[in-house]
């Protein structure tokens, strides 16, 4: 059963919508989605259905900016005029509350996606003893000085057009400009209707790459990850052929950085000839299997 929600923003203005998707039964445990750049929550329903028949309640919702949380066409791909990315990440942790309201004292496990991925690497950090498990799908590795040349460059811009303006520039700068089939998924179908979504594709503000590349320039500088336990599970998962992660060499660095402090149960799964929406891709249910296989055996 999907059932919506609605809560305030941290930004002060916006209702955030999201959804519940809640099996049968009493849930084993329950799994926050957290999506991807330019999409909405939507998109993930098949992901949700899949682990309620496991047993699994599924919570999420649309990112400032992105899908039924936008009723303003000037707000699409727009985060919030002070800490954007801060905002971002306080309404992930109201999410997070929701989940343990609804069900006091079972585990619960975040899946972040693409942008939602690195979201969900900073929130370890700042809510460092919320969940039980991490999975990381589609996620990459930038160096600091890349991040901050963009940083720079979405402020320049954002002082004279605006941090609302839509910049080319910007988006080649932290996206690149292959199009869509060369990197989004392996299937086509998948491919067509995020071109056919009118809350797909809506390009990012200046001032939303803004507050991105602030969050990623925490990330590479590995800001509070020594609040994290050490014992929390992660699962990074990524195609081979995925730019994002570098064709896997920027995920394997991001699997390296959390070996490298310490952390005792990191594994990453990698599918040969896959591109970057591994969960709606040609092999979605050896993704599937392999997400379930990381829950059941922590659950």
């Amino acid at each position: 059963m999907r059932k919506e929600f609605t809560f305030p923003s941290s930004d002060k203005k916006t209702t955030i919508h999201g959804f519940w998707w809640i099996p049968e039964g009493e849930p084993r445990a329950v799994v926050q989605l957290v999506h991807g750049m330019e999409e909405h929550i939507s998109r993930y329903d098949g992901v949700a259905q899949f682990l309620n028949e496991h047993g699994f309640a599924v919570i999420g919702h649309d990112h400032l900016g992105h899908g039924a949380s936008v009723t303003d066409d000037s707000e699409n791909g727009y985060f919030a005029a002070e800490k954007g990315h801060h905002c971002v990440l306080k309404d992930m942790r109201s999410v997070t509350r929701m989940a343990e309201e609804a069900y006091p004292g079972k585990p619960i496990f975040m899946l972040g996606h693409s942008m939602g991925s690195f979201f969900a690497r900073r929130y370890i950090t700042l809510y460092p003893n919320v969940l039980s498990g991490l999975i990381l799908s589609g996620t990459g590795y930038k160096p600091y000085m890349l991040v901050h040349v963009g940083k720079r460059l979405a402020q320049l811009i954002g002082k004279v057009k605006g941090d609302h303006f839509r910049s080319k520039l910007v988006e080649t700068t932290a996206l690149g400009s292959a199009p869509l089939e060369a990197w989004l998924c392996s299937d086509q179908a998948v491919v067509d209707a995020y071109r056919a979504d009118p809350l797909c594709g809506r390009p990012f503000t200046v001032g939303a790459f803004k507050d991105f590349f602030r969050l990623m320039e925490e990330l590479a500088l590995g800001k509070d990850l020594n609040r994290v336990p050490r014992d929390l599970p992660i699962l990074l998962i990524a195609g081979m052929k995925d730019p994002v992660g570098d064709n896997s060499k920027g995920v394997l660095k991001v699997y390296n950085r959390y070996k490298a402090r310490d952390f005792k149960d990191v594994d990453v799964i990698f599918y040969r000839d896959d591109l970057h929406e591994i969960l709606n891709g040609v092999k979605k249910e050896d993704v599937l299997r392999d997400v379930l296989r990381f829950l059941d055996e922590r659950v």
